[in-house]
């Protein structure tokens, strides 16, 4: 599939690249040229029955966490990419809701959240991919700025799970007076020694 993978070629290789042919008189050669050559991905296609083929990847930061995916959708001729956030301790603080981006795999999607004032706690711009998408328009419910779910960790060095959003503005980490805050919150303690006596006896 030349879209996918470059077309044979009987000259040289842009770039400067040097081939040495195993056999003489055979000058087709198969080269590919990256877009994605200098960041960390994965790149993945499934086959299955009646002919239908599954293509997906999965870009990662320098920390190999995972930062963007990407499943292309023959059937519409779209891909539809889904963005993680980490915080500054890189841990997944923030995921979009999969918006389309049209035609097949091309690339990693830079700029495909924009903040708005403030990262985390503020709707993302209005430029951004998401907000675009779920803006209400088009049979798509809208999101009120607020395309996306976030999760609070508690600072102790645990990595638990503190509080978690759903996406869209009721549902967003916030305060309840500003029509915010339907959120899942998590509580810890330590049982005292009654308790675990009563439970294990």
């Amino acid at each position: 599939n030349s879209n996918n993978w470059g077309v044979w070629n009987s000259g040289a290789p842009l770039g400067g690249i040097s081939i040495t042919l195993p056999q003489p008189g055979n000058t087709s050669v198969f080269f590919f040229l990256d877009p994605d050559d200098t960041l960390n991905y994965q790149y993945s296609r499934i086959f299955t029955e009646e002919n239908k083929v599954k293509e997906s990847a999965t870009y990662a930061n320098t920390l190999m966490q995972q930062k963007q995916t990407q499943v292309f959708v023959p059937s519409d001729n779209t891909t539809m990419v889904t963005q993680t956030v980490q915080d500054y301790l890189g841990r997944p603080a923030l995921k979009t809701l999969p918006a389309p981006s049209n035609g097949e795999l091309s690339g990693y999607k830079k700029n495909y959240v924009q903040s708005g004032a403030e990262l985390y706690q503020d709707q993302i711009s209005p430029n951004s991919v998401s907000s675009q998408y779920y803006n209400g328009t088009g049979n798509v419910a809208s999101s009120q700025g607020y395309p996306y779910s976030r999760v609070l960790f508690y600072n102790d060095g645990s990595g638990r799970v503190k509080e978690e959003s759903g996406v869209g503005k009721t549902h967003m980490i916030g305060d309840t007076a500003a029509g915010m805050g339907r959120t899942v919150k998590t509580y810890y303690s330590t049982p005292s020694q009654d308790e675990l006596w009563a439970f294990f006896g």
